[in-house]
């Protein structure tokens, strides 16, 4: 039995790469435009859909549906803490601005919100994890 499914996030953007796993282990992962397709040997085999930074959904083949959503799961990150070394020339704090915007841009998109942020800094806790740029 087949099936084509597209994984997609709770504002319908695809969720390339995402993966997929029946309950026997035989599995594969979603394209770019987050379609793939799912192979079961029966109906009511289990069928497993992940993507970092979402929840993970399990259903039954027969009820899995032609768009699967998957919620972000914020709990799932760990805090970042992003440093950068001493200003030592004019054009190096245009790059480091630059890089700290991509990450915070990426770490927004993973947590599926997508209004203005105001970025505030603070005291890491111990279990960030540091990025030195």
């Amino acid at each position: 039995m087949q099936k084509r499914i597209k994984i997609i996030d709770s504002f319908g953007d695809p969720l390339p790469w995402a993966n997929i796993v029946t309950a026997q282990g035989k599995g594969t992962i979603s394209d770019d435009e987050g379609f793939a397709t799912v192979e079961a040997s029966t109906g009511n085999q289990q069928i497993t859909i992940s993507f970092i930074g979402f929840q993970t959904r399990t259903m039954t083949f027969n009820n899995l549906p032609d768009r699967v959503i998957l919620e972000p799961d914020v709990n799932q990150l760990d805090p970042v803490v992003i440093t950068a070394p001493k200003k030592k020339e004019k054009t190096d704090w245009a790059t480091y601005a630059s890089i700290g915007i991509g990450v915070i841009s990426i770490l927004i998109a993973l947590s599926g919100n997508d209004e203005p942020q105001e970025v505030i800094p603070v005291k890491p806790k111990n279990n960030a994890r540091k990025v030195t740029l």
